[in-house]
């Protein structure tokens, strides 16, 4: 395989250790970063109760923040922007408690929690009115290169935990061999290409940073044309999206239709994000994540292929289980929907909004948009509507719903489909599926 080839010199993994420190070299590690708060409360989230006899605020913001790898977990959280108060349900229970509350400050607050199997640190504090996250700690080992062993750390830059985020997260490799990394040339991004001795090469890791290796960048390459299917109207804006090649690469392109030399090899689309202008000012705001971790984009030497970018696009759904009430009577069914493409991109936001612009000085413009919501609903024999509901974007997924029958309702087969509103990408995208009522034992 290609892979196995491109490793250097043919050695086995370095080892990294995490280091639960905040400065290397007399450095700062950490990078925070907002956190992510909208208004809509998290479908996991059962109620707003944080007490015996306590509620939250009425003025509560709902928000999330995805961290760890192994698995990936999304935190719910609650902001009072008022009273400088975050809640964060750690232990995933569904329910803020009197022991998930900080009040904020410019000091950072310490939160204890397990990412990957280990004790890890949540830094939260303010900076002015907003809050913001980092994760503490750094990975730290040594790689050979072309028979020189080379120190190398790993730095969290989208505070996830997490040291594999192409783009995003920083590597540092002391090059020149003096045995500390320079902070101004010495640390890249995580999938940039780093010239040692001539050549270039590229550091791959794992998420939590214990397994580095180094590859030699392919010299040969390949031609890719991408294209996005869409209605004819509308036009394209602001297009980019991210790949990662198998050697760990990292390339951003920022246009459709035209040929993009890309060394051979086999990729995978991470993320995609593009607008759609319907008419002047007037435009749907998309973005994808990718959910299969396979390379499954072959760029072969020497030759040109076109790929879409959103093949198959369509709305899926699982029905989790089925709610009975202790006499076994059927109540309604739980929906988990997900909009997906046969390439594993996973429809991740989807808003339509207006461009607005401060000042004539403002070429770009700002998007303010409303996320379009799914729409679930329930029926009975002959599709007769017994509930429908509404459910948005939250932490970059639709969740889960509940749909419920009425209290005398009989019958004993349910149909439930899911709508959801793509605008000029896809249109109403539609999923259907039947649902058969088993008797209680």
């Amino acid at each position: 395989m290609l892979l196995a080839l491109l490793l250097v010199l043919g050695e086995s993994p370095s080892a990294g250790v995490l280091r639960q420190e905040d400065t290397l070299h007399g450095r700062s590690t950490l990078t925070y970063r907002p956190l992510t708060i909208g208004t809509d409360r998290p479908g996991s989230m059962r109620t707003g109760t944080i007490g015996p006899d306590e509620r939250l605020p009425k003025d509560v913001l709902f928000g999330g923040w995805t961290i760890g790898s192994a698995p990936r977990r999304i935190l719910p959280l609650a902001w009072h922007g008022e009273t400088k108060a975050l809640w964060i349900d750690l232990d995933g229970d569904g329910r803020f408690s009197d022991k998930e509350k900080w009040n904020l400050g410019s000091k950072p607050v310490e939160i204890p929690l397990t990412l990957d199997q280990r004790p890890r640190v949540l830094l939260v504090r303010l900076r002015e009115e907003t809050p913001l996250v980092a994760v503490r700690g750094f990975a730290e080992g040594q790689v050979t290169i072309e028979g020189h062993r080379h120190q190398v750390c790993l730095l969290d830059g989208d505070a996830d935990g997490c040291f594999n985020t192409a783009g995003t997260d920083r590597v540092g490799l002391d090059v020149n061999r003096d045995g500390k990394i320079d902070p101004f040339f010495e640390i890249f991004p995580v999938g940039s290409g780093i010239e040692v001795g001539g050549a270039r090469y590229l550091l791959k890791t794992n998420p939590t940073g214990e397994v580095m290796e180094v590859f030699r960048r392919p010299t040969e390459t390949g031609e890719v044309a991408f294209t996005l299917t869409r209605n004819e109207k509308a036009e394209l804006k602001e297009l980019v999206f991210n790949l990662v090649s198998e050697w760990g690469e990292w390339v951003q392109v920022k246009e459709v239709g035209k040929f993009v030399s890309l060394p051979a090899g086999r990729y995978r689309i991470v993320d995609l994000a593009f607008q759609l202008e319907v008419e002047p000012k007037k435009r749907w705001a998309y973005q994808f994540f990718a959910t299969d971790p396979q390379f499954g984009l072959e760029v072969p030497k020497r030759e040109k292929k076109t790929v879409e970018l959103l093949p198959q696009l369509k709305v899926d759904f699982q029905l989790k289980a089925l709610i009975r009430t202790q006499g076994g009577a059927i109540e309604g069914a739980i929906v988990n929907p997900w909009i997906v493409a046969s390439n594993g991109l996973q429809m991740t936001m989807c808003e339509r909004g207006t461009l607005m612009f401060r000042n004539p000085e403002d070429e770009k413009g700002t998007f303010y948009g409303r996320t379009e919501r799914a729409i679930i609903r329930l029926n009975g024999p002959g599709s007769a509507k017994l509930d429908e509901q509404e459910i948005g974007f939250h932490c970059y997924y639709l969740g889960t719903l509940a749909v419920r029958v009425p209290a005398k309702w009989k019958g004993d087969k349910l149909e439930v489909s899911v709508t959801m509103p793509t605008g000029p990408l896809a249109g109403d995208l539609f999923g259907y599926k039947e649902l058969k009522i088993e008797e209680k034992k």
